[in-house]
């Protein structure tokens, strides 16, 4: 609710283009683990190893 407060000052096209602008963010992390699942693959690697080998 304090968000929606916030943004209500704000112009129409403004918070549209604020949800497209976190739509992308989002799209680009989904990418970006998408990449690294593959690249763990790829090597022989578990995607969710950590540096001490545990989950």
């Amino acid at each position: 609710m304090t968000t929606m407060r916030r943004l209500s000052g704000l112009d129409a096209e403004v918070v549209v283009d604020l949800a497209f602008i976190g739509r992308y963010y989002e799209r680009f992390a989904d990418h970006a683990v998408d990449l690294g699942r593959g690249i763990g693959y790829l090597t022989g690697r578990d995607a969710l190893e950590t540096s001490t080998g545990t989950r």
